[in-house]
């Protein structure tokens, strides 16, 4: 499983690790998991973007949000990364 974070990257600067990342001949056997932040405005069309994009491009691909305001954490790349794995964790669990 591979966690890549953002917090306000543009979609291009995504697309283009993703771009870069998808031309591996491993791709097929990534499980990729892009953990963004719920407070950037775009962020909902930042999500279906890169899953309309990259669907059937790698094993498995989410992209997991991590709420805003959650008592005792720290808005950061941080708590995305933890939030991401442990939600892709669990995904690959079920």
């Amino acid at each position: 499983m591979i966690v890549m974070c953002a917090c306000k990257e543009p979609l291009e600067v995504l697309v283009a690790s993703l771009d870069s990342l998808k031309q591996q001949t491993v791709a097929k056997h990534l499980f990729f998991v892009v953990a963004l932040e719920e407070k950037p405005p775009d962020v909902t069309a930042k999500t279906q973007n890169l899953i309309n994009r990259y669907a059937g491009v790698f094993l498995h691909l989410m992209v997991t949000v991590h709420p805003f305001g959650v008592p005792a954490e720290l808005p950061g790349k941080s708590s995305n990364s933890k939030y991401g794995a442990r939600q892709g964790v669990a995904q690959m669990h079920d």
